[in-house]
């Protein structure tokens, strides 16, 4: 595993997200500090700062106040009483998601692939009547107080306020695709024949509770009610069916996991929906962090695709699809947890050993990989690669792996990103 590119940065990065098709790496730091890295010509594509209030409105205000006191000023005053007021500080960031039509278009033929081994229309919808999306590409990011959908194509951003959660902070976010029309408040004529609409952003919150929010309308759809803890995990898979709607999954502190229906229209006013599958104890501390992986040990022609939980109770789980029921659970670390864990299909392609599974903890400046066996390594040791800013060695927060090119890794620490563009030589 080679270091190829390292992006450093002043304060810790937690959060990292590659884009589907553009070469582009999203990080934030713990201070802030939101920006896409171009991991080919390792150049900086757009930088902002959410950990502050936004003094601009204030800025427009005296400067607009200035030009009232010339003579040939013509036009509408601002009241004499009237002081516009700063934004409200995002606060750290929680979350990191793009979303354009290339990202929904392969998360849904990635899923489909994973699962079904579809490839045709019958598993992935054609993207041209999707609303809400068609030529614009978001940067969308969660926030303590709010939810930025960050413009990148030049035109105005927007926000989603902590007021429509709830006054819940945001913890994370995923997009995620359904067909029912009375879930969207749509009726059967304008859904006939549409099996997919808009994406609807599920938002995790502190409290448990996670909020479904239409994309185009940026309006509350629904709330998944049934954890009672903070969401530490989000992630969307493809249905039972090729072509059904989409299924959530979260982790929750407490170390509850719950499977969603999100095809389930909410009943009555408050427009609730409940878990179709609760585990109340996953794990026994807080979930982490989860990815879906094939089990290539089992049935190497057919293998069967299982989802992976980490637990800060330094425990691994896997659990068998649609069934949840517990397929093996294993300590992959000597000491201390694993704080992220992503599927790499070109793992272990040079050491002549099955895809396994890149996970890192921050006791760490390694990254360890687990295979399907149950058998664990470490496969990259960062010490003397990257800086170690104040500690003894680097500590690594979060590992990515790019969805097509999967020799593509990125580690976030706490001295920057590194990425490796040529991992598995």
């Amino acid at each position: 595993m080679d270091l190829k590119a390292f992006r450093p940065t002043k304060e810790k990065v937690k959060v990292v997200e590659f884009h589907a098709v553009q070469p582009w790496l999203a990080m934030a730091d713990v201070g802030g500090a939101v920006s896409i890295w171009d991991w080919e010509s390792q150049q900086v594509v757009m930088e902002t700062q959410l950990g502050v209030a936004d003094e601009g409105p204030l800025q427009d205000a005296m400067l607009q106040r200035l030009a009232e006191k010339e003579p040939q000023y013509w036009g509408s005053q601002l009241s004499a009483s009237m002081t516009p007021p700063k934004s409200v500080a995002a606060g750290p960031v929680r979350d990191l998601r793009f979303l354009d039509t290339q990202t929904c278009f392969w998360q849904l033929a990635l899923g489909q692939s994973l699962q079904h081994g579809a490839t045709t229309s019958q598993g992935i919808p054609h993207l041209g009547r999707v609303r809400g999306i068609k030529g614009r590409r978001w940067l969308v990011i969660a926030c303590e107080t709010k939810i930025v959908f960050q413009d990148l194509m030049g035109g105005p951003s927007k926000e989603v306020p902590r007021s429509i959660m709830d006054g819940r902070p945001s913890t994370r976010i995923a997009f995620t695709f359904i067909h029912s029309p009375s879930l969207l408040g749509l009726n059967e004529a304008d859904a006939a024949g549409t099996s997919m609409v808009t994406p609807v952003m599920a938002v995790g919150t502190a409290s448990g509770t996670i909020y479904l929010i239409s994309v185009a309308s940026l309006q509350l759809v629904a709330r998944l009610v049934g954890q009672k803890s903070s969401i530490n995990a989000l992630m969307s898979i493809a249905g039972k069916e090729p072509g059904a709607p989409e299924w959530l999954i979260s982790g929750a502190a407490d170390g509850s996991m719950a499977v969603w229906d999100l095809s389930k229209a909410p009943q009555g006013a408050d427009r609730e929906i409940a878990p179709r599958h609760l585990l109340p104890r996953a794990h026994e501390g807080p979930i982490l962090s989860m990815t879906l992986f094939q089990s290539v040990i089992d049935t190497p022609e057919n293998p069967p695709v299982r989802l992976l939980t980490t637990g800060d109770d330094k425990k691994v789980a896997a659990w068998d699809l649609w069934t949840w029921a517990e397929s093996a659970r294993s300590k992959p670390m000597p000491k201390g947890f694993a704080t992220s864990v992503v599927a790499s299909p070109r793992g272990g392609a040079a050491l002549g050993a099955e895809p396994p599974l890149l996970m890192v903890g921050d006791e760490y400046a390694v990254v360890f990989a687990m295979f399907p066996g149950g058998s664990s390594m470490p496969i990259a040791n960062l010490e003397n690669v990257i800086p170690a800013g104040a500690k003894k060695f680097p500590k690594l927060y979060q590992i990515a792996v790019h969805p097509l090119q999967p020799h593509v890794v990125a580690v976030g620490s706490n001295t920057g990103v590194s990425s490796s563009p040529e991992v598995w030589d």
